[in-house]
């Protein structure tokens, strides 16, 4: 790729990627939560330890207001750091600055920048074509709720986009490296991930490509053992997540529970619905894509089960969503593949919106992903298409 086409293809995406860079706050989201874990970290304290969340105020007055919203009192659940040890020590770099202006500052420039590049990674891998849609398709994930609201609240959900593009490319290509790089970026936030470690395993004992488990297994066990070790206390906190988790989030489950008594049945008609798209788009996928199809596919039905999610967890639907545009599109339906990218965006928007008010649909947006995703997938199949 030349330069001319990579700066035509990149650059709307840079100048977006930059605006939101200059309206970042740092007194803003969890910024300081996290440069303050880290500090934590590196002075030798503990993010366990409840006593310096509510301490945190008194030594930082107003960097510090969310913290003492979150934390009126040790017990308070909001209060409770519920992140493997491992995060922490992710954040210590950061931490160890004495400012906490300049930490968060160093710590916003570095998880924009990999947010950035995980947008890129995983679009590219998605092969969309021609490079006007690439190009918009770069620019419109860049625009949606997930990408701005993770730049704003200070989160490193790049990291776990990196991740499944390295998992995807590990089980296409069938070398453990990738995997066990991409295991500890997916281990910074376990709660999303749980069904899709079952099935990647699921997945390469199936394949007979056991000796893929090794590696990984061997680096997550290094992860816990040491973690634990190295604080303790992660272990009764980790243990009791389950109360601050359960304070909110834009879950199935906390859509479903607008239900009332039918609450489980519509829970359970969303799992099975999300179950049976992610097994249509494996299922319709072409041969030299399933890989790739099954990590976005089995990313997206993780967030539908997972016990917590935030709306910018939705970034872990860039993939599948990728893949769908890429499909729309190879198979002559470039209307379609614009009509999926401002749909998602107008469903992200409008989730953000009612959660403002206190309401959610944004449970849905991860079973309609996999909707389009398996569409796609078909479509493509039925067109006899290759992808660009």
């Amino acid at each position: 790729m030349n330069v001319a086409r990579s700066a035509l293809i990149v650059g709307p995406f840079a100048v977006v990627v930059a605006a939101i860079a200059a309206l970042t706050s740092p007194g803003a989201g969890d910024f300081f939560q996290f440069w303050y874990a880290g500090h934590l970290v590196a002075i030798g304290s503990s993010p366990y330890d409840q006593a310096e969340w509510v301490n945190a105020y008194a030594r930082y007055g107003d960097l510090a207001s969310v913290v003492r919203q979150n934390c009126p009192a040790a017990d308070a659940p909001a209060c409770r750091w519920v992140y493997p040890p491992w995060t922490g020590w992710l954040l210590v770099p950061f931490g160890i600055v004495a400012s906490p202006l300049a930490g968060i500052a160093l710590e916003s420039a570095a998880f924009l920048a990999i947010l950035a590049a995980g947008v890129f990674v995983t679009v590219r891998a998605a092969r969309i074509g021609p490079d006007w849609l690439r190009a918009l398709a770069l620019v419109a994930f860049a625009m949606s709720a997930p990408f701005v609201t993770d730049a704003f609240g200070g989160h490193f959900d790049g990291l776990l986009l990196i991740g499944l593009s390295l998992s995807a490319a590990s089980l296409a290509t069938r070398r453990a490296l990738a995997l066990a790089i991409a295991a500890p970026l997916l281990a910074l936030k376990p709660h999303l991930f749980i069904a899709f470690g079952p099935l990647v395993l699921a997945w390469v004992l199936r394949e007979r490509q056991s000796r893929l488990i090794w590696m990984p297994a061997a680096v997550v066990a290094a992860l816990v053992v040491a973690g634990l070790a190295s604080d303790p206390r992660a272990l009764p906190a980790l243990t009791t997540a389950g109360t601050k988790l359960a304070l909110v989030g834009s879950t199935t489950w906390s859509l479903a529970s607008r239900a009332g008594p039918l609450a489980p049945v519509v829970a359970g008609l969303l799992v099975a619905l999300a179950a049976l798209a992610a097994a249509a788009a494996l299922r319709w996928a072409r041969p030299e894509q399933r890989a790739q199809v099954f990590v976005a596919a089995t990313a997206a039905f993780s967030l539908v089960v997972a016990p917590y999610v935030q709306l910018y967890d939705h970034l872990l639907l860039f993939p599948a969503l990728a893949l769908a545009v890429s499909f729309a599109s190879a198979a002559g339906r470039s209307a379609a593949a614009l009509a999926v990218l401002v749909a998602f965006i107008a469903a992200g928007w409008g989730a953000h919106a009612l959660e403002q008010q206190g309401r959610t649909f944004a449970g849905l947006i991860p079973v309609a992903v996999l909707i389009v995703l398996a569409v796609a997938s078909r479509g493509t199949r039925d067109a006899g298409a290759g992808v660009s």
